[in-house]
């Protein structure tokens, strides 16, 4: 993530439906015979950081490159709620990390076998 970053401008390309269909390609690339339904989760999952990186007040270039417009979902959230998205706010350091960090532990810790 932050060499790429580095590399391009961010919430622009890899934040995009041709950063969802790259994905898609390379892992069909690298591993050709992936699951579907891992595959389609992947690509959920990528599609998913889309929608809610929209929630952030920074937004997300849904349509790099045909369209340089920044897609943001701020405006339509009601008063309270619109700041609460704020990308390294409160809610996403004390709530959605933590959240995220347990269950990827809890799923690493399923596939080698010590759950």
């Amino acid at each position: 993530g932050p060499a790429i970053g580095r590399a391009v401008r961010h919430r622009t390309i890899t934040h995009s439906f041709v950063a969802v269909v790259g994905l898609v390609l390379l892992l069909r690339g690298l591993w050709p015979t992936i699951p579907p339904p891992l595959l389609y989760a992947a690509a959920a999952g990528f599609a998913s950081h889309l929608i809610t990186d929209a929630m952030t007040p920074a937004g997300a270039m849904w349509f790099w490159p045909v369209s340089p417009v920044m897609v943001t979902f701020t405006g339509w959230l009601p008063g309270p709620l619109a700041g609460v998205f704020a990308t390294g706010g409160v809610l996403e350091t004390h709530v959605f990390r933590p959240l995220f960090v347990a269950g990827a532990a809890w799923f690493a810790a399923q596939g080698a076998g010590i759950v």
